[in-house]
């Protein structure tokens, strides 16, 4: 049953198959978005230079 003197992060270690899934998803997303970012700053500085999508 349940002993009182168990350390709680036991306890706390379980992830069901809906925690792991949105674990994973939002870990997706966040190097998703991580490239989004770089390559827009990216192209950002290089129209500083003269090399960007607007240069004719």
């Amino acid at each position: 049953m349940f002993d009182p003197y168990l350390p709680t992060a036991a306890f706390l270690a379980y992830l069901d198959p809906g925690s792991g899934s949105w674990l994973f998803q939002m870990i997706v997303a966040g190097v998703a978005s991580c490239f989004v970012f770089i390559k827009y700053q990216g192209s950002r500085v290089a129209g500083w230079f003269g090399k960007g999508k607007g240069d004719t």
